[in-house]
């Protein structure tokens, strides 16, 4: 940690209000990130786990509901778990490590809610692909977006491909917080559901 580090921990705990509900810095990191990714709207949570759980929440993803994620990270399916959800494992692309859209096609039914893709190490997924496949079925895609942090497929930064995205800030990622999440949409509708879902609406506007 540098001295500006420091200097900025100290204006916040001077500040006498650190907490994320009534102080400004979650303000600020919401608005600055989303200005930074290019998206329209942000929501800081504690951790990139709960910007998965709130993400799948937003998407109404609930008892009995299939989400279709990859098997390489488990958070996806670890996210479904906690809304009660059944995670549906489509396989890997050998060359990138990445969810395969033609898996993910072929394990589409009924009670499919949403498709969770992993953009891993660094490398976005077929975005393209996935969400045609998600347009003909009428779900939304997610992006687990803890591995590429201001990656760029096609000219647009990943974050901003699917319905919504999850960041992580934790010790090992790229930008970190030693602990923290964020969530992306472009959507307000989905933004309103965000904030709900993760107790931060007195922090709506920015």
């Amino acid at each position: 940690f540098d001295h500006e580090d420091l200097a900025m921990l100290k204006e916040v705990l001077d500040g006498g209000l650190p907490s994320a509900i009534d102080g400004q810095w979650t303000r600020r990191l919401q608005k600055e990130f989303a200005a930074a990714n290019e998206s329209k709207y942000a929501v800081a949570v504690n951790s990139g786990m709960s910007a998965l759980h709130a993400c799948l929440a937003a998407a109404d993803a609930s008892v009995g509901d299939e989400v279709i994620c990859d098997p390489m990270v488990q958070f996806g399916a670890v996210a479904c778990f906690y809304n009660n959800a059944v995670p549906v494992f489509a396989d890997i692309q050998r060359d990138t490590h990445n969810i395969d859209p033609q898996s993910i096609r072929a394990r589409i039914t009924e009670r499919t809610k949403a498709i969770l893709c992993t953009h891993l190490w660094g490398l976005p997924c077929d975005m393209d692909e996935i969400n045609a496949i998600a347009r003909e079925h009428n779900l939304l895609v997610i992006e687990d977006n803890a591995h590429a942090l201001f990656a760029r497929y096609k000219g647009r930064m990943t974050g901003n491909l699917g319905d919504m995205a999850e960041f992580s800030f934790q010790a090992a990622k790229q930008l970190s917080t030693g602990e923290g999440g964020l969530a992306t949409t472009n959507d307000e509708r989905l933004h309103e559901r965000l904030i709900a879902y993760s107790g931060v609406r007195g922090m709506a506007t920015f």
